[in-house]
């Protein structure tokens, strides 16, 4: 029997034994690429328990981002941003465990405003906010660096500090503009608020409540409190406390600003009301009107009592003034915006008196 090969035939075989052997020779390569990636994620998990290790938190700035930064409490941050799918996997395997996971749950969305004094209007930008992973090595973690430190064909990358931060934008969540108008209408309950703080402390007939007043104290200008100073009682060593301001010079020396006012501490409030009360307005009508900050002393300014042309929406650090009249004496109030961590808006506090002559 004779067999007939024809070219055909020929090709057919060449092009199965050419594949083959291409599958053979790619099979090799493949393991290897294989064992390199796991290699790689190994490595990857000991530097991420590594700068565990080395205090440093792991910090998500942005939901659009799938990196975690590594951030010390200098704010120095490293030039290693380990995958947030890795970081997960190692919770989840026992090699890291999170001591905060209630601060973990959810992201504290950070606020701010920007305005625009030729518009008049301000906008209110929510940003999403960061997560701060507050993670600590297991004794499986600790087994684990310690194997592939041992086991590692060469030794584990050092950690380094970035020369430079990672530039994630932040993510706008919303945004809303004020108006002049609308401003203007917190403004005016601003003020409504100050002005019934001011009729509860002058009263003096209560115990004052020291939530009206900025940081549980009141400071009292130099006439009002060389008047009123005879006629409080001295039982308390805390009554007064002189104000001052400490600024560094371009030398590096400290200056010293020492101002005509005095501090009337938390405990001293109640008495100093009732001094006013007793000796000046005998629970006579208030008489009150609201001026501007141009009445009030230089050294103010210098206090943080600041302009008012362009307030910002939540009215912080925002200034009332008002003359308050009673029994032929004349007294200046300085109310102020108090940012309240809890609330969009800032409540008026009580932050100055002064009297300013008599009728």
């Amino acid at each position: 029997m004779k067999f007939h090969i024809n070219h055909s035939t020929i090709l057919f075989f060449g092009i199965i034994f050419s594949f083959n052997l291409l599958i053979l020779q790619a099979h090799p390569q493949t393991q290897n690429v294989e064992a390199i990636m796991k290699d790689s994620k190994q490595v990857d998990t000991a530097l991420v328990l590594k700068a565990i290790s080395q205090d440093y938190s792991l910090v998500d700035e942005s939901s659009e981002v799938d990196f975690l930064i590594c951030v010390n409490e200098n704010r120095e941050e490293l030039d290693f941003y380990p995958k947030k799918k890795l970081v997960q996997e190692m919770e989840n395997s026992g090699l890291i465990e999170n001591r905060d996971k209630q601060g973990s749950a959810k992201r504290e969305n950070y606020v701010y405003f920007e305005g625009n004094p030729i518009k008049k209007e301000w906008k209110e930008i929510t940003e999403e906010g960061s997560i701060v992973y507050l993670y600590e090595i297991t004794q499986k973690g600790l087994d684990f660096l310690s194997k592939v430190t041992k086991e590692s064909s060469k030794t584990l990358p050092s950690l380094s500090i970035a020369k430079s931060e990672v530039n994630i934008k932040p993510k706008i969540l919303k945004v809303v503009i004020y108006d002049q108008q609308t401003i203007q209408k917190s403004i005016d309950n601003f003020a409504e608020t100050a002005k019934k703080q001011i009729e509860e402390a002058f009263s003096a007939t209560k115990e004052i409540d020291p939530n009206i007043y900025s940081s549980g104290f009141l400071q009292c200008g130099a006439n009002l409190w060389q008047k009123i100073k005879p006629k409080i009682p001295q039982s308390n060593n805390e009554v007064e406390l002189r104000v001052e301001s400490r600024t560094y010079t371009d030398t590096g020396e400290i200056k010293i600003n020492d101002f005509p006012d005095q501090i009337i501490s938390s405990g001293a409030i109640e008495q100093f009301w009732k001094a006013i009360s007793e000796n000046f307005t005998q629970d006579k009508p208030l008489l009150m009107q609201q001026t501007d900050t141009t009445i009030l002393p230089k050294h103010l300014n210098r206090m943080g009592i600041t302009d008012n042309d362009f307030p910002s929406p939540d009215l912080s650090n925002f200034v009332a003034v008002f003359i308050v009249e009673s029994n032929n004496y004349k007294f200046v109030v300085v109310t102020k915006g108090d940012p309240q961590l809890s609330k969009k808006r800032s409540e008026p506090k009580i932050f100055w008196i002064d009297i300013i002559g008599t009728k």
